[in-house]
C-alpha cells in the first residue's frame, strides 16, 4: 500500500544523571510506489539541478486539471499554478528564485506527488 512503519526511542535526561523515562514513538512513512499522475501517466522533471527553467513531462495528457506548487524547504509556497486538462508538457520559470533545494508538488484527483528540485 506504499506505507512503511518504523519506531524510535526518545530519552530525556535532567542533566544530573537522572532521566524521565523511555518514550517510544511509532511513525508511518508513506513511500511513493510509482511515479504516476492520473493513473498510468509517468511524471518527469528536467533538468534537475536546474537554473532558469524547469520542464515537466507526462507520458500522456492529464484528464483533469493538475495543481502545481513549488515549495521551499520550510514548506512555504513560492509558486502555484493550475495546469490545464489535456497538457502533457509544461514549464516553470525559476530564474527569480535563489539557489537551493525545493519541492515540487503535483496534485489532482489521483492524490499528491512530491519531488525534490535543486536550483543551481
Amino acid at each position: 500500500d506504499g506505507a512503511a512503519y518504523d519506531d524510535f526511542r526518545f530519552i530525556v535526561t535532567d542533566g544530573n544523571g537522572g532521566y524521565l523515562g523511555n518514550l517510544t514513538f511509532q511513525m508511518e512513512v508513506l513511500v511513493p510506489v510509482k511515479e504516476e499522475i492520473e493513473g498510468s501517466v509517468a511524471f518527469k522533471m528536467y533538468p534537475n539541478p536546474a537554473e532558469d527553467v524547469v520542464w515537466f513531462a507526462l507520458d500522456q495528457p492529464t484528464s483533469t486539471p493538475v495543481s502545481l506548487q513549488l515549495l521551499n524547504i520550510s514548506g512555504q509556497v513560492l509558486h502555484s499554478e493550475v495546469v490545464a486538462r489535456g497538457q502533457s508538457r509544461f514549464s516553470v520559470t525559476t530564474n527569480q528564485l535563489p539557489r537551493g533545494v525545493y519541492f515540487v508538488q503535483l496534485a489532482g484527483t489521483y492524490g499528491v506527488y512530491t519531488q525534490k528540485l535543486i536550483l543551481k
